[in-house]
């Protein structure tokens, strides 16, 4: 492609060259799709908390501090939840 197309010639160093980039290129891309995966179950296991949190909550009663405890969250992070919370509609 680079002598056809564009006219520069190919040298084992520059083979070489383009070869490790590719390279280098192919290991930023695992790890940045090993990243989105740990940062996908880590959402996933806070939306999980929040789900558990509201339906003790509602459900059963229980209090933020109750809840905080049993996810092993601060209270602060589980009333933020209840903050945040979109309106259930009744």
């Amino acid at each position: 492609m680079l002598p056809n197309e564009f006219n520069i010639a190919v040298t084992e160093t520059l083979s070489q060259e383009v070869d490790r980039m590719c390279n280098l290129s192919a290991g930023i891309y695992d790890r940045g799709i090993q990243k989105g995966q740990t940062e996908g179950i880590q959402i996933g296991q806070i939306e999980t908390k929040k789900e558990m949190a509201f339906k003790l909550h509602d459900e059963e009663g229980f209090s933020f501090e109750k809840i905080a405890s049993l996810a092993s969250e601060s209270l602060a992070t589980v009333q933020r939840w209840f903050a945040e919370r979109p309106s259930v509609a009744k």
